[in-house]
């Protein structure tokens, strides 16, 4: 897939609620709020890499929450090999019942 249907921040696809929910604050800031997944980086050498594009500089603390946004993306897998589709992935160490969503092109 080429990752042009699901929305980064408008689409519930990492977790149960949108990242525009989860990350109000950088959703405000972004310069890509209609952006779709396929938009937000570029594949090199097989490895996906986040190009994420500010309003403005950014505070201290609105960087400490785009590291930890970073960290729940780490379990996103991109390729091109096949149609998007979203799927879920149960984390070792999560508690019963709680589901850690991500998205896959391939």
């Amino acid at each position: 897939g080429d990752g042009s249907k699901i929305r980064f921040w408008l689409d519930n696809w990492l977790l149960d609620e949108a990242l525009k929910d989860i990350y109000p604050r950088l959703f405000m800031v972004s310069a890509q709020k209609e952006e779709v997944i396929s938009a937000m980086g570029f594949l090199e050498e097989n490895s996906w890499h986040w190009n994420l594009v500010w309003r403005r500089q950014l505070f201290q603390w609105e960087y400490d929450q785009v590291e930890d946004m970073l960290n729940l993306l780490e379990a996103v897998i991109l390729s091109n090999d096949s149609n998007d589709k979203l799927c879920v992935d149960r984390r070792p160490g999560d508690s019963v019942g709680v589901e850690r969503g991500g998205y896959s092109k391939g």
